[in-house]
């Protein structure tokens, strides 16, 4: 039996992200929007899980590239 609600639905987002680099921009983008941060933008939600200054931009890189980077065929002609 598949789990229900939010557990549920985010698992078969998993599944359809695939690998597991998806599967964790994808869980940094998800706690971003639902979260309490005021501002809903990249940056503030790589801060939220990159704590080291110096690896900031690379983790605001990787978002943004999610974000970009749909890396299916869903909405494509």
């Amino acid at each position: 039996m598949r789990p229900r609600g939010a557990v549920g639905y985010f698992a078969r987002i998993g599944e359809v992200l695939g690998n597991a680099k998806r599967r964790a921009s994808f869980a940094v983008y998800a706690m971003g929007l639902l979260g309490g941060a005021e501002r809903k933008s990249i940056e503030p939600m790589a801060a939220l899980v990159c704590r080291d200054p110096r690896k900031m931009d690379a983790a605001h890189q990787r978002l943004l590239h999610f974000i970009s980077d749909s890396g299916g065929e869903h909405g494509r002609r």
